[in-house]
């Protein structure tokens, strides 16, 4: 009875052992399954990358500028904004804060010619860098003060306006590359070398107070030479401006702008809006006598006091006398300072009766470059540039003080001076011509101011 049941055993155990490895060998069949044939690659694509130049580095790459913020005035915004100098063309950007070196300039100190230098970001102009087709421009060869620090910066009134290609503005500092002079900026124009042809264009306009006039002729032609090899663009720019005075304008005419404040400014002897000066045609003096001199003769004090004889109508105690005018077309003597109201405005001085807001000017640009393919990767170029240009501005007669110019005595022998020889005597005498003389003792004056 126990053998049916060992062989009943040993079935089940072969059953178990073929169903086990069924499973092994079917589970082997998959983990081995070939993978499906890999798809045929795709042919390579060329990329072709145009050659161009970045502004903000002086190495010519192919890679795109992706740090540095980058203006670009193209050949379609330089045409609408159809600016008649540089200058023009440049303030119309924001970052260009202003022109701190300019033409308009008036004072002794601070007139530099036809010049025009820009300021990014209101950072001093010695510190943007102008460049022409990636290469610097010699500074104006005279400096200026700008925030305290003396700068030595580029005229771009000597760049050219025609036959340009685009302006990049690099619009953050790039002293790394470039050095403290563009710690601004850069300004880069680029002259367009595929011009062909010549152009002139010739251009007139004048304000709407029938002055300043302005005229300009400029002759651009490009051309191909050596079978195609090189290529030659030469500019000759003519520009011509007459001068526009303050006196000729509503806003400027006067110093005195009083009468447009609000009260309490509106009067005129508030010095916050009345800005005529003090400095005048009419002078203030100082009667006195000169109580020392240096080596040379040169007058180092001089005391005043009015001399016994003179009147307290003409001069102060003190010596000091002032001559104003009276209202009526003539001068009186004054003993203290006059008022800015009344007859005696006019004794303080309009300057902006003799400045110019825009002064002349006449400027004459040559520019000229070419360019030889010695090979396909060796260019040899060259450049040339003429400018020239002349500017006249026109201001007040200088004045005189006494603590900038030192003392300028008028002597009592001179014949021009009221209070000298020619009209006192200490004993009343006449001349020796007949013409008679007040009693008192003469004096020199002192031109104080």
């Amino acid at each position: 009875m126990s053998q049916p049941a060992s062989l009943l055993r040993r079935s089940r155990g072969a059953a178990l052992l073929a169903a086990t490895v069924f499973a092994l060998t079917l589970h082997a069949q998959q983990a081995v399954t070939p993978p499906a044939p890999p798809a045929p690659p795709e042919e390579d694509k060329v990329i072709h990358l145009d050659r161009f130049t970045v502004t903000g580095s002086n190495i010519r790459r192919l890679d795109e500028e992706k740090t540095l913020p980058v203006t670009v005035i193209n050949l379609e915004a330089m045409e609408v904004r159809d600016a008649s100098q540089a200058s023009d063309l440049l303030t119309s950007l924001p970052q260009v804060t202003g022109l701190p070196g300019n033409e308009t300039a008036t004072l002794g100190a601070t007139a530099r010619g036809d010049n025009a230098t820009i300021s990014l970001r209101g950072i001093p102009s010695s510190n943007t860098l102008v460049l022409l087709n990636g290469r610097r421009l010699p500074p104006h060869p005279i400096s200026q003060s700008e925030a305290g620090v003396p700068t030595l910066s580029t005229n771009v009134n000597q760049l050219p306006s025609r036959g340009l290609d685009r302006i990049d503005v690099l619009r953050d500092g790039a002293s790394s590359i470039y050095g403290t002079d563009a710690v601004a900026g850069v300004v880069n124009y680029r002259t367009r070398q595929s011009f062909r042809g010549t152009e002139l264009q010739l251009r007139y306009g004048q304000t709407n107070h029938s002055d300043g006039q302005e005229y300009r002729a400029t002759l651009t032609h490009g051309l191909d030479f050596a079978a195609g090899k090189g290529r030659a663009m030469f500019t000759l720019d003519y520009y011509s401006r007459e001068a526009m005075f303050a006196r000729d304008r509503d806003f400027s005419a006067e110093a005195d702008n009083s009468y447009r404040a609000p009260a309490p400014w509106n009067v005129s002897t508030n010095t916050t809006f009345n800005l005529r000066s003090a400095t005048t045609e009419y002078g203030n003096y100082l009667l006195g006598t000169i109580t020392a001199t240096d080596a040379y003769g040169t007058v180092t004090t001089f005391a005043g006091a009015r001399p016994s004889g003179v009147p307290s109508t003409l001069a102060a105690s003190s010596g000091i006398f002032f001559l104003a005018p009276n209202g009526s077309g003539g001068v009186q003597f004054l003993t203290a300072t006059p008022s800015r109201a009344g007859v005696t405005h006019d004794y303080y001085w309009n300057n902006n009766a003799y400045r110019v807001i825009q002064p002349e000017a006449k400027r004459t640009n040559l520019y000229a470059s070419a360019e030889y393919d010695l090979s396909s990767r060796l260019t040899l170029f060259g450049e040339m540039s003429y400018y020239r240009g002349n500017s006249l501005t026109i201001r007040e007669p200088d004045g005189i003080t006494q603590s900038t110019d030192g003392f300028i005595i008028v002597p009592s022998t001179n014949p021009y001076n009221p209070f000298g020889t020619r009209f006192w005597s200490t004993t009343g005498a006449p001349n020796t011509d007949g013409t008679p003389r007040l009693t008192g003792t003469p004096s020199a004056v002192s031109i104080t101011n």
